[in-house]
């Protein structure tokens, strides 16, 4: 008779590199798109080749959501707001347009002389997002996102009469939850997205400095923001990259409310 020893891993051992290998396993959600569940920010770009052929690239990161933004959040999710003594009224656009923080405005209504208000903005700025930034300010370095060296943030008065000109008003029947754009790694319901488009003719940064983050301001009244223009929040992209006049562009913002 011949002794045989089972000298293999244990069951324990195998159940053990089982789990290990599917932690280690990239995480897709929709249409096959790897992602990392810490990122928040969706960037599609689409470009059109000469034979008709749509190449689409996503990129993924993730967002600062400002000190500004946090008292957005407030006063959207309760819609109303303190006074003297025990009293509340109510808080709506007028009040976020008074205060700085008319994000959500697609410039269908008007509550003012003027209906520029809440957009998304993108440059070459590679200033780390902070709590306390504001569109001219950095409340980390001071370092300025909307000018200065190769116009960092390409909003009006850098790039509009060289068709650079990034500026996008909030896409129609955003922001919502739940949603079903299949571009969007995010959509989940207890997530609130932020979406904008642009298309091939809105902006092309061919023979600029490549798109390197963006942000979501009030402007408040004017064109192009002032340096103290409140932000929603700040991103930087994941790696820069260049928009040409045969690519459309995606991005989304998608956030999450986590418990502590």
């Amino acid at each position: 008779m011949i002794n045989m020893k089972v000298t293999g891993d244990s069951f324990e051992d195998r159940v053990e590199k089982f789990n290990s290998f599917k932690d280690h396993l990239p995480k897709y959600h929709k249409r096959g798109v790897q992602i990392n569940v810490a990122d928040n920010v969706t960037a599609l770009r689409t470009r059109e080749e000469t034979d008709g052929t749509l190449h689409k690239e996503w990129q993924f990161t993730h967002n600062l959501v400002t000190s500004e933004g946090d008292i957005y959040y407030a006063n959207k999710i309760t819609g109303r707001v303190g006074t003297s003594g025990s009293a509340s009224s109510v808080y709506g656009d007028t009040n976020f347009a008074t205060d700085g923080r008319f994000f959500h405005h697609d410039g269908t209504s008007t509550v003012s002389a003027s209906t520029v208000y809440g957009a998304m903005i993108l440059g070459n700025a590679n200033t780390a997002p902070d709590e306390a930034d504001t569109y001219g300010v950095s409340g980390a370095s001071g370092t300025t996102f909307s000018s200065g060296a190769y116009d960092k943030a390409y909003d009006v008065a850098n790039g509009n009469a060289q068709n650079y000109d990034t500026t996008k008003i909030i896409t129609a029947n955003y922001p919502i939850h739940s949603d079903a754009d299949n571009d969007n790694t995010g959509g989940s319901s207890d997530q609130v997205t932020w979406a904008y488009s642009w298309t091939k003719g809105d902006f092309n940064t061919t023979g600029k400095t490549d798109l390197n983050g963006g942000v979501i301001v009030d402007r408040a009244t004017v064109a192009t923001p002032a340096s103290t223009a409140k932000l929603l929040c700040h991103f930087e992209f994941a790696s820069p990259f260049e928009k040409t006049a045969n690519d459309t562009l995606k991005v989304f913002v998608n956030h999450t409310f986590e418990g502590a």
